[in-house]
């Protein structure tokens, strides 16, 4: 009877050292939280942006140098003018932590773009007509530090029908995080 009240006693003793083993589950990133672990920027960029063409894309860009005597199209409404329109652009959507703090697990950001877009070209006499709306959901999935982007391509609804041209400072768009999905738990040091 000594031995089985020692073997049980020696249990109790040590089943609260096994309980302590356990995994920090973390924190679920929701639409609610989410700014005190990320920050979201969106912005729409031509296809020369910041790095070499990919393949074909260098189609995708119209140099208007030559009209209205070398100064290219006007951007009405913005008092400039451009001398390279687009047959696409590109919406970003980059996703970053803000600390180093943290570590996230299977974080996915989606974010949806809403507005419009005007285009020009030879049919329009270089003018700008209003031409399409915006609706669409991106996705990104980041990495363990929190850090993640994805890039899509808009084109006129007709493309390559039509000889609409576009340019990113003739788009009207706003967005917003409509789905957050993983975890995020302190980092260890």
């Amino acid at each position: 009877m000594k031995r089985i009240l020692a073997f049980v006693l020696s249990l109790l003793m040590v089943l609260p050292l096994c309980a302590c083993g356990g995994e920090d589950k973390g924190v679920e990133v929701t639409l609610d939280n989410y700014s005190e672990y990320l920050e979201v920027k969106v912005f729409i960029e031509p296809p020369d942006w910041g790095a070499p063409f990919e393949k074909g894309e260098e189609d995708d860009v119209l140099n208007v140098s030559s009209i209205n005597n070398g100064k290219g199209i006007s951007l009405p409404g913005l008092n400039c003018t451009t001398l390279y329109v687009y047959k696409c652009v590109h919406p970003f959507v980059n996703v970053a932590a803000v600390s180093q703090d943290y570590n996230f697990k299977d974080l996915t950001v989606t974010v949806k773009i809403n507005g419009t877009y005007q285009t020009v070209g030879q049919n329009s006499n270089w003018e700008w007509i209003e031409a399409g709306m915006i609706d669409m959901p991106i996705t990104v999935k980041c990495d363990t530090t929190g850090k993640g982007y994805s890039r899509m391509s808009i084109y006129p609804n007709d493309y390559p029908d039509n000889d609409g041209y576009m340019h990113e400072k003739m788009m009207d768009y706003d967005w917003e995080i409509v789905e957050i999905t993983g975890t995020v738990v302190p980092a260890k040091a």
